[in-house]
């Protein structure tokens, strides 16, 4: 089976799913801090948006490598 956006992202799909994977752990990740904060306000303050942030830094740079290939 072929899929467009593995061709766009220039990934197999191995590459792609371990790629997909990783996000899903970083964003899991801020759920968990963003969950205890939830509940102790004066705990992970800023680690949620963090990771977020992180997150969204790692996709930025690989859409930029994308468009410039």
């Amino acid at each position: 089976m072929n899929f467009k956006h593995l061709t766009d992202a220039k990934q197999s799909y191995a590459t792609h799913f371990y790629d997909s994977i990783g996000y899903s752990f970083k964003a899991l990740k801020a759920v968990w801090f963003f969950t205890v904060h939830a509940f102790l306000p004066d705990f992970c303050e800023y680690n949620g948006s963090g990771c977020i942030k992180n997150l969204n830094d790692i996709l930025q740079e690989k859409i930029t490598k994308m468009k410039n290939q």
